[in-house]
């Protein structure tokens, strides 16, 4: 990872990668973050400011919109998306994640399809308040996302894991250009999902918000990467 007046760049080059299980091929998930997690090895902690301090209770979360100009690069290997990691959980400070625990994904490039896939729910389309910039076009409005649900990750005691992949350029999203969403909007979507479902309680927590890539080998390597220009957080009021 390098940083300067240009930007964030984030390089993931990785040589003789033998996969545990053939079924979870994606590797790692380099990343930026914005909150705190005090889960996983890597429990750390970000400054936060207005319009969103972090962690809040998601019934308390106004009118923000998340921005990010980036673009993606691969030279071996394969990316499967590049996305939103956001973690919603019933106790602000907790360690540990288990049943009633969230993590929220936006897809915005995907390569892949999660239709008909094993132990993965169809919940159907969804719109959320959003605007692309691609190729000097701008799409804006409410846009359709196809959403997946994982009930539980690694078991019945697992956190639930929601996915949201946009309808635009045919369910693969952007590659390089500026992303733009309402952060009420999306939650709001993937709280009320998860509740028809059972799976959340009446108070869950926004804890962070992470930004980066998965991708998976071929042949044992992986050279990928992406550069963010800018990433930021505004609310109109």
């Amino acid at each position: 990872m390098s940083f300067n007046y240009m930007g964030v760049t984030v390089n993931e080059t990785l040589t003789k990668v033998n996969l545990i299980d053939p079924e979870i091929h994606v590797i790692g998930y380099p990343g930026l973050m914005y909150g705190e997690e005090y889960w996983f090895p890597f429990a750390s902690r970000t400054t936060t400011c207005n319009p969103l301090r972090l962690p809040i209770k998601l019934s308390e979360l106004g009118d923000v919109w998340v921005t990010i100009n980036y673009s993606l690069w691969r030279h071996l290997g394969t990316i499967d998306d590049f996305s939103y990691d956001i973690w919603l959980t019933r106790d602000p400070n907790t360690t540990y994640l288990g049943s009633g625990d969230v993590e929220v994904m936006l897809w915005m490039f995907a390569n892949e399809s999660l239709q008909s896939q094993r132990y993965w729910i169809d919940a159907g389309d969804v719109s959320v308040p959003t605007s692309i910039l691609s190729n000097e076009t701008m799409i804006g409005g409410n846009m359709t996302y196809a959403v997946f649900i994982l009930p539980h990750t690694g078991g019945a005691s697992g956190w639930s894991l929601i996915i949201f992949i946009p309808e635009f350029n045919g369910y693969h999203g952007l590659w390089s250009g500026t992303y733009s969403i309402n952060l009420n909007g999306l939650l709001s979507n993937a709280v009320s999902e998860l509740g028809r479902m059972g799976l959340i309680g009446d108070t869950l927590y926004l804890n962070a918000i992470q930004v980066g890539l998965e991708s998976y080998p071929n042949k044992g390597n992986v050279s990928v990467g992406y550069h963010i220009y800018s990433w930021y957080l505004s609310s109109p009021s």
